[in-house]
């Protein structure tokens, strides 16, 4: 499975490289979200504010989350990093999931678009409570090592946004999912083992199960479609 999904990530990024200079142009472009204070999470929009073109609404949130991240106040407990920054990753995937439903026209395209709201909003719900109620008392006074994704890498970034350049609507949705998909279960399992309390354990292990059954949709989707 790691050795499919390394594969897979690598395809991405091969066949949307060479659109990447034509997105950044389109980069300086007003955040479609706000920050929530408290938690560094990105609120989630309405569908209607996004930008009339899909190329454009998806480089927002792309930019958005990487700003967000890029300026997120890191804990020293793996907990609280691993719960606020998946919360934040949760999000832009919820965000482009409307993108997609918005723009989109294959209707299983349209179908995993409304399937990732749902799963994601259920996890998201459970990661704000902990955030409210929890995270305070999971400090710990030794430094944790930080969460790779907390470095937003810059190859990653630009893979994002130059998939969000595809050809048509559902293609760059796909495109999208998968880079977030791989990047999730790639946390959860980095994660698990630096070493989790019980209860973010389960949430990680739950990720990577349904990140990985949704992932083998989006391949069969873009199997179908070459």
């Amino acid at each position: 499975m790691i050795n499919q999904r390394s594969k897979c990530k690598q395809t991405v990024i091969k066949a949307v490289q060479y659109l990447f200079i034509s997105s950044v142009m389109a980069g300086g472009l007003a955040g479609c979200s706000q920050t929530d204070e408290s938690s560094g999470a990105i609120k989630q929009p309405q569908p209607t504010k996004f930008s009339d073109d899909y190329h454009q609404s998806y480089v927002q949130i792309i930019q958005e989350l990487g700003q967000t991240i890029q300026n997120q106040s890191l804990s020293t407990d793996i907990n609280h990093q691993f719960v606020s920054t998946m919360l934040n990753h949760q999000q832009a995937v919820v965000m482009m999931a409307y993108v997609q439903l918005k723009f989109g026209s294959d209707e299983q395209a349209l179908n995993i678009a409304q399937r990732s709201i749902d799963i994601q909003q259920a996890q998201m719900a459970w990661m704000r409570q902990w955030l409210a109620n929890d995270a305070l008392t999971h400090e710990r006074t030794e430094q944790s090592p930080h969460l790779a994704f907390n470095g937003y890498e810059s190859y990653y970034t630009q893979t994002l946004i130059t998939a969000a350049n595809s050809q048509t609507a559902d293609k760059a949705f796909i495109h999208l999912m998968q880079m977030h998909q791989l990047q999730a279960i790639h946390m959860a399992e980095q994660a698990l083992e630096m070493g989790l309390d019980a209860e973010v354990a389960v949430l990680a292990e739950d990720i990577i199960i349904t990140q990985t059954t949704e992932l083998k949709a989006l391949q069969n989707w873009l199997h179908d479609a070459d």
